[in-house]
């Protein structure tokens, strides 16, 4: 009911569009937001990528790869929010030495170069965005030469 109430409160309009981690603690979450009648997704970050599997190694990947493609096309702005700068500036990404795609570092490194902090808003925001490539015009975000020319 938080969420609800929350977002009932900042808008107007029925939510559209709730996308829940659905992992962990979120599994619970997403349960009681259907059963509430929210139009609610299910977002699992070692699932397989929904647009790019042959450039980012799970959905977690994607999503952060949306952002920085968003970014980098002008589609989206940040807000001003330093910690989630800081997030978005210090995750990690590396090739996949089995498949050559990219992945997202583990969140416990992160944590554990961040005294315990977990990169929350950053994966809010991958949340938030994953999946809006599409209203992006310019190109399509994904292809092997992106990840080729990618300099972590």
């Amino acid at each position: 009911g938080l969420i609800v109430r929350r977002a009932d409160r900042w808008h107007d309009q029925p939510l559209a569009l709730v996308r829940v981690d659905s992992v962990g603690v979120g599994c619970g979450v997403a349960d009681r937001l259907v059963e509430l009648g929210v139009n609610c997704e299910r977002f699992a970050g070692s699932g397989a990528p929904r647009y790019s599997k042959e450039v980012v190694l799970n959905a977690r990947a994607e999503a952060f790869w949306t952002i920085r493609v968003l970014l980098e096309q002008g589609a989206l702005d940040l807000p001003p929010d330093e910690f989630l700068l800081e997030e978005l500036v210090g995750l990690t990404c590396r090739p996949n030495t089995a498949t050559g795609t990219m992945q997202m570092e583990d969140k416990d490194l992160f944590r554990g170069r961040n005294k315990g902090r977990s990169p929350d808003r950053a994966d809010a925001l991958s949340l938030a965005t994953y999946g809006m490539w599409k209203a992006a015009p310019r190109r399509l975000p994904y292809t092997p030469d992106d990840f080729a020319t990618y300099k972590p």
